[in-house]
C-alpha cells in the first residue's frame, strides 16, 4: 500500500496531524531547530506522544532530541491545495500527495527555499506490517537515524 491521500485533520504550533488513509495517521512534530519527528501508523498507535509501557516509553525518549517542542512551527499551503509546508525557523518539511512525498528544505538569509532531501516517487509505503521510506540521495550522502533501531544508526553502511 502506498500513501496517495493526505488530509489535514489538526494543526497547532507543536503538532500537525494528517489522515493518511486506510485508518493511518501521520503526525509531524518540530522538536528543535532543524529536527522534526514524523510518526505514521494506525490512529491509536500514534494517538499519544509517548508509549504507555515503561520500556517502550524509555526507548522512545532516547530517540527524541527533547520531549518538549522548542519554538513554534507554522503550517502553510504551498504549490497546490494538497501540499503543506511545516516551517520551523530556517528549515521546513513539505508534505504532498498524488503521489505522496516528503521533502526537507532550508531557507537562506533572503528567505529562499532550498531542497535538502526528498522522497522518491514511490515515497513511503506500507507492506506486510512494515513501513519503508525511499529517499533521493547522492552516492556520497550519509543517512543517520530515521526511526527506532537496535542496530547502527548509519543507514548507508
Amino acid at each position: 500500500m502506498n500513501l496517495d491521500t493526505l488530509k489535514l485533520l489538526e494543526s497547532s504550533a507543536s503538532k500537525h496531524l494528517f489522515d493518511a488513509g486506510s485508518g493511518s495517521r501521520l503526525v509531524v512534530e518540530p522538536h528543535a531547530p532543524g529536527m522534526y519527528r514524523l510518526r505514521i501508523g494506525e490512529s491509536d498507535a500514534v494517538a499519544s506522544d509517548l508509549p504507555a509501557r515503561p520500556r517502550a516509553r524509555a526507548q522512545a525518549e532516547m530517540l527524541l532530541a527533547r520531549a518538549e517542542v522548542i519554538g513554534e512551527a507554522e503550517l502553510t499551503v504551498v504549490q497546490e491545495p494538497a501540499s503543506w509546508l511545516i516551517r520551523h525557523g530556517q528549515t521546513g518539511v513539505i508534505l504532498g500527495q498524488s503521489p505522496f512525498r516528503i521533502s526537507l528544505v532550508r531557507f537562506d538569509e533572503e528567505d529562499r527555499m532550498h531542497p535538502v532531501a526528498s522522497s522518491t516517487s514511490d515515497g513511503i509505503c506500507h507492506q506486510d506490517g512494515h513501513w519503508s521510506v525511499a529517499m533521493e540521495l547522492r552516492p556520497d550522502e550519509a543517512v543517520h537515524g530515521l526511526g527506532q533501531t537496535s542496530t547502527d544508526l548509519n543507514r548507508r553502511g
